[in-house]
């Protein structure tokens, strides 16, 4: 360790100690080393000396500056490690020297990282509430109701994991036991399930639920906290804990409705009185759309060619294209357009064809049409979308596999053909006897066919969904 050595007794004027030989013959100081004398500072910066068990060790400074702060030299296994104390009081030094020294006896290493280099104490995270509102108005290229489920998915899966209220809590429940919590408590109600089929649901869900919450924690988004100067904790291990704990081998078996539920689903949407529901599962039937692209549909959407009718209209589609284009199949479309102008539906051009608030046009309209078709005897998971691959199927079997790809609007035939012919039975069904065509316009007349009243569709229907 370094001491004082034999030639600081020269430079009294400088260092105005007690002479070194009183120190050596009273046994409070052992004799210098060459090594020491080598690493002793100028004697123009200022140096404070102090006494610990029994021997006098030093402390210095790099520079003469009054913000410099001290430093102490330590010597162990014949190597000298030079620390700074971090302060720039005197008492402090010392106090912090003595410290050094007294884990280094017990060679305790982590104590003395803890003397010289103390970790500060961990700043406040900033209330979830802020977090959450800086996404609701970050400027991100997803749409408004993804904004939204990404939000609800996150205070879902706190709820869940039993952290509490969502909008009383701060950053810090953001942690790898918030989310292993969450994934524990999924599997205790998912047990609770008597079918497997119950018990796949809700961890599908479960799934679903986190992978949307995620999106709140992308790279940019938390860049985009950080610049505006929102706290938050190392939010990687809450991230990672999806990959090790999410639900596997729980692919849906698609089991679409007995042919007896199709026709009694179709004749009693001829008899619904609740308009926006009536005009959303007609647009899902012969257009095939989307819930998204029927909430955005306009009367000027409405519209025909030279080849037969057409539904052309822009908005945000799942495609990015801006635009979907489609034409209607009959009987669907013929029925659908018979009953608006019977009921005097059809609104201006701009107008869209669902009314009411927001809510209402993009997520009620919905959620009840899903609750009618289940109590109709439809299981699927999507009930809406049900509708759309009922359609699709049709298409597929009148026209082919790739015309039915094209008029689903899907980047690929294999999504086609994954997952939009489950109503497909090639030992069933024929061309011939799929009675669907492409829709006409309004003020073109059927060439010697017959009215397509309720009578029509349901032996059309029926010759569509029976089954050997």
């Amino acid at each position: 360790m370094s001491i004082r050595n034999a030639s600081a007794v020269t430079s009294t004027k400088v260092l105005p100690f007690p002479p070194l030989q009183s120190l050596e013959e009273s046994g409070r100081l052992t004799p210098a080393t060459p090594a020491t004398l080598a690493a002793t500072p100028p004697a123009t910066l200022p140096t404070e000396h102090f006494v610990y068990r029994g021997r006098e060790y030093r402390l210095f400074k790099r520079s003469c500056s009054n913000t410099a702060p001290w430093q102490f030299q330590l010597e162990r296994a014949g190597k000298r490690y030079r620390h700074s104390l971090g302060t720039t009081d005197k008492a402090t030094g010392i106090a912090k020297a003595k410290l050094l020294l007294e884990a280094a006896d017990k060679n305790q290493l982590d104590a003395m990282r803890a003397i010289v280099s103390p970790r500060p104490a961990a700043p406040a995270c900033s209330p979830l509430s802020k977090l959450i509102e800086s996404f609701e108005r970050m400027p991100l290229d997803i749409s408004d109701t993804h904004r939204r489920n990404c939000v609800y998915s996150l205070k879902s899966v706190l709820i869940a994991a039993g952290a509490g209220d969502p909008l009383t809590l701060d950053a810090s429940v953001l942690t790898e036991a918030t989310a292993r919590a969450y994934f524990d408590a999924r599997i205790l109600v998912a047990k609770k399930q008597r079918s497997q089929e119950d018990q796949a649901r809700i961890k599908r869900s479960a799934n679903s639920t986190f992978a949307q919450a995620l999106c709140m924690f992308r790279p940019k988004v938390l860049s985009a906290y950080r610049r505006e100067g929102l706290l938050f904790p190392d939010v990687q291990p809450f991230i990672e804990v999806f990959a090790e704990e999410k639900f596997t081998g729980i692919t849906p078996v698609y089991l679409p409705p007995q042919p007896a539920v199709i026709r009694k689903t179709l004749h009693a949407w001829l008899k619904l009185t609740d308009r926006n529901m009536f005009i959303a599962i007609g647009l899902e039937l012969a257009c095939g759309l989307r819930k998204a692209e029927v909430s955005q549909t306009t009367w000027a959407m409405f519209t025909s060619s030279k080849d037969g009718a057409l539904l052309d209209g822009r908005g945000a589609v799942k495609n990015s294209s801006g635009r979907f284009v489609v034409p209607p199949i009959d009987p669907f479309w013929t029925l659908l357009n018979r009953r608006i102008d019977r009921e005097k539906w059809r609104g201006k051009p701009d107008e869209l064809v669902l009314t009411g608030h927001h809510t209402e046009r993009t997520d009620c309209t919905f959620r009840n049409t899903g609750s009618w078709l289940r109590a109709l005897g439809w299981s699927t998971q999507k009930t809406n979308h049900a509708l759309r691959a009922y359609a699709g199927s049709l298409v597929a079997m009148k026209f082919g596999l790739y015309r039915a790809s094209a008029w689903l609007r899907h980047a690929s035939v294999k999504v086609t053909q994954s997952h939009y012919t489950h109503f497909l039975d090639g030992r069933v069904f024929r061309p011939e006897n799929v009675l669907i065509r492409w829709a006409r316009p309004a003020t073109q007349k059927p060439a010697q066919k017959p009215a397509l009243t309720a009578a029509v569709i349901n032996a059309a229907i029926k010759r569509v969904v029976s089954r050997n």
